[in-house]
Order: structure tokens, then C-alpha cells, then sequence
């Protein structure tokens, strides 16, 4: 009976655990209960302005702008910072390589030609005689025999290239009339616009081919920073630095080019006269030119020419073919080598010389006068030559009294 009475007891402790669970009434015999909602009223102010989030507000501008969700959309593009960045970092390194590829080859261009050694059969003594008591010296110089004619038809076609009348000049500390440049070619003192103590500025020195370094009166030709070109079909001659190289452009030595480290450059070009007088000649090749810019210009061999008036140009004729003499500028702009394209003009002889007469004529009708940039000096100059073919003579003076000469 002990365990019979135990097991009723725990019989009754889970009944009074169990749930049970039943559904509403509505919902027996396939009864359709019927849904009751409760009312809610909800007041809403129509005045009150409508504001989207920060996160709402991006997804309606990708949504409803020009070019969508489309990243490479020309106007997602444009408007990207990081595109634009990128592309202009792009250019910029384009800009520069195609900036450096240039400058590279301009620089080294001029350098390609060669000129060969001439053969001594032609000679020509050159002797100075002026009114000042410091120099009476004579300078040989060789020359080259030359077959060629120097018809027309061998004389270079290509279009004459001239310099901007917009560029700078290079500094010249010491006002002397060589920029900073020339001093180290003339092997002056950049500090000093009398290196050599003698009364007379660098420049000054210059201008008449006196070496502006040296303690007593020497020419220029004499130092060793410069030499003597002779040109081996035409057979001009001319002052060039030694230092600087000489290219050759045209076969037959009709267009010689002189160029320095930097890159600046003097080139020496003959081009047929075509039987016309200067002004003539001057209207039909020198393209963009203005004749008012010009004015007369002697060489020290008297030799008649006209010069730009910034000296950066320089024409000299003889009847059968044009001297040209130009400057050309690198890319910075400057001229640096103003008194050395002077040098070479004042230093330029043509082969025969005889060309002083026709262009005197030539302005006597036309009423111009030759005239120096320097003051004049007196002098008298001689000039012997001796080829193989043919035997020619000429002689020349000028006379002035506005100063004297070094």
C-alpha cells in the first residue's frame, strides 16, 4: 500500500504541470472568424518641410544625375577628383618627356656636320696699319682650293629662318657689352669691364677684333679662343669660337651652322642673288622682314653689309650670291652670344672682296650712308690674295675722326 499510495501523488503533480492549448471558437466547424482592427488616428502637420537624410540624399543625386550609376560615364568622369588628378599627372610627364625630347634634339643636331681640312694652295696676307702706335701686324690664314662654280643652282633652297624680334638678352654683370657667357669665351673678368686695364671696355675691344684679355695689343685670331673658318666652295672667311662646333648642312657648303654647348647657334647661309639688287632680293626672300629695321654695317675689312637693328642679323652681297648671317635662340629665349655673331660679321671677308663698290652705288642712288654701331677708327687696309686660277688684288680705306683706334 506504501507504493500504491506514492504513485497517485506524482500522477497528480504532472497534470497540474501540462498546458493546453486550444483555438478560438470562431474558428471550428470551418467557421470564418471575423478580424477586428483597432483604430489608431495619426495627426500629420502638412507645413512642416521634408527633409531627406545624408544617405537618402546620395542615393537620389546617383539615381537621378547625368551619367547615373555609371562609373565610366563622361560626366562621373570629369567630376571625379581622383580621375582628374591621375590625368593630369599623365599630361604633366607627357609634357616633360615630349619637352625634354625636343631639347635634346635641338642641342644635338648642330653637331652632326663636319667640316674637312682644306688644302693650303690658296694664301692671303692681311696687314693692319691704323694711327695708333700699338700695332702694325700682318696675319696669314690658308685658304682652300675649290673646283665648284658658284652658279645659282648650287646654292641652298631652303627658306631663311630668322630670329624673333622678342628675345631677352643675357645678363652682363659688369655692363661691358660681353654677357656673362662671352666672358668665359673671351676669357675675360666677369667683374670687370676693362679685364686688361687699358682704357678701353671688353666690348669696345671686341667690336674692332682685339683680344679684350690681353695686356698689349693683340688680335683676337691671335688667341687661342678663337680661329679662323674658310669656307671651301665660297670661300668667305671668318672668326668663330674655338670651342664650338661647326656643322655642315648643305653638301655643298652653302648653309654652315656655328654652335655653342648651350645649344645657340650662328649660321652662315649663301643664297643667290638671282641678278637683283638688294632691295629687290630683300622683298622676295626675306620672308616676315622689315627693311625699315635695317641699317648699314661694315666690316673691319670695309666690306658694306646691312644689320638688323637688334644685331642678331646680318646681310652682306656681292652681285652674284647674299651673305646671310643669323642668330637662333634656344628654348629659353635669350641671347647670350649678341657680341659673337658681332665678332663673326665684323671678322666676314668674301673671297673676292668687290662687292664694296656695287653696294656703295646701290646706296649713293638711294641716299643711305655707311655707318658703324662703334665709333669709327682710322685705318687703312690692305688685302693680297693668290690662287691657283686666277689672281686678284684689293685694296680699301676708310677714314674717320671720331676716335682712334686701340
Amino acid at each position: 500500500m506504501f507504493f500504491a499510495k506514492k504513485k497517485k501523488k506524482s500522477v497528480e503533480e504532472n497534470e497540474q504541470d501540462l498546458r493546453i492549448t486550444t483555438i478560438p471558437s470562431d474558428f471550428y466547424a470551418g467557421a470564418e472568424p471575423t478580424i477586428k482592427f483597432k483604430k489608431v488616428e495619426k495627426t500629420v502637420d502638412l507645413n512642416k518641410e521634408q527633409f531627406l537624410t545624408k544617405k537618402e540624399a546620395v542615393i537620389h543625386q546617383q539615381k537621378t544625375a547625368k551619367g547615373g550609376e555609371k562609373k565610366l560615364h563622361p560626366a562621373n568622369l570629369f567630376t571625379s577628383r581622383k580621375f582628374i588628378l591621375l590625368t593630369s599627372l599623365g599630361l604633366f610627364v607627357i609634357f616633360v618627356a615630349g619637352a625634354s625630347a625636343y631639347y635634346w634634339y635641338s642641342a644635338s643636331r648642330p653637331a652632326t656636320g663636319s667640316v674637312p681640312t682644306a688644302t693650303t694652295n690658296q694664301t692671303s696676307a692681311v696687314g693692319y696699319t691704323t694711327d695708333s702706335s700699338a700695332s702694325t701686324s700682318s696675319v696669314s690664314s690658308v685658304t682652300s682650293t675649290s673646283t665648284s662654280s658658284n652658279s645659282s643652282d648650287q646654292l641652298s633652297k631652303e627658306n631663311i629662318i630668322f630670329p624673333s624680334l622678342l628675345l631677352g638678352y643675357g645678363l652682363d654683370y659688369d655692363n661691358d657689352g660681353l654677357s656673362d657667357k662671352e666672358e668665359t669665351l673671351f676669357g675675360t673678368e666677369l667683374a670687370i669691364n676693362d679685364t686688361d686695364n687699358d682704357g678701353y671696355t671688353d666690348g669696345h675691344e671686341v667690336y674692332y677684333l682685339y683680344n679684350p684679355a690681353g695686356k698689349e695689343p693683340k688680335k683676337l685670331i691671335n688667341s687661342s679662343f678663337f680661329k679662323q673658318y674658310i669656307n671651301p666652295t665660297f670661300g668667305y672667311s671668318l672668326y668663330y669660337p674655338a670651342s664650338w662646333a661647326i656643322g655642315n648642312i648643305d653638301s655643298n657648303y652653302s648653309d654652315i651652322l656655328f654652335t655653342a654647348l648651350s645649344g645657340e647657334s650662328v649660321e652662315v647661309k649663301v643664297v643667290s642673288s638671282a641678278g637683283l639688287n638688294f632691295d629687290n632680293w630683300f622683298s622676295a626672300n626675306a620672308t616676315g622682314e622689315k627693311y625699315s629695321l635695317l641699317k648699314d654695317f661694315t666690316s673691319v675689312y670695309n666690306q658694306a653689309g646691312k644689320m638688323r637693328n637688334d644685331e642678331l642679323v646680318y646681310y652682306f652681297l656681292d652681285g652674284q650670291q647674299v651673305y646671310v648671317i643669323v642668330y637662333h635662340a634656344t628654348n629659353d629665349n635669350l641671347v647670350n652670344y649678341r657680341a659673337i655673331i658681332g665678332m663673326i660679321a665684323r671678322s666676314f671677308k668674301s673671297k673676292d672682296n668687290n662687292f664694296v663698290k656695287l653696294w656703295a652705288q646701290e646706296d649713293s642712288s638711294t641716299g643711305l650712308s655707311a655707318s658703324s654701331t662703334m665709333p669709327s677708327v682710322t685705318s687703312t687696309i690692305t688685302v693680297t690674295a693668290t690662287t691657283t686660277s686666277a689672281t686678284a688684288s684689293a685694296s680699301a680705306s676708310s677714314t674717320a675722326a671720331t676716335s682712334t683706334s686701340l
